[in-house]
């Protein structure tokens, strides 16, 4: 149903003011991207973890890993509040 009637508001916006439809567009494309970068940090993540050998706080690539993941994700979340 959610499909059909963002069809529905896109005729409509479409027809009333066709700019307004273009950056609908953009932001859904922005929240798709948003999410599809959430979804390979979290993949990225797990394999590091589940391939760490010995302790996880000695494994360098690890922490950077988890630092760039945690930045990232805190910028994608505060971008995705924004579009939504």
């Amino acid at each position: 149903m959610k499909g059909l009637e963002d069809q529905l508001l896109g005729l409509t916006i479409l027809k009333e003011k066709a700019e307004l439809e273009g950056e609908r567009v953009k932001m859904l494309e922005d929240i798709q991207a948003n999410n599809k970068r959430m979804k390979e940090l979290e993949d990225n993540l797990l394999m590091r973890l589940s391939n760490s050998k010995g302790s996880l706080v000695d494994d360098d690539d690890l922490i950077r890993t988890l630092k760039t993941t945690k930045i990232t994700s805190t910028d994608v979340k505060q971008k995705l509040q924004i579009a939504t």
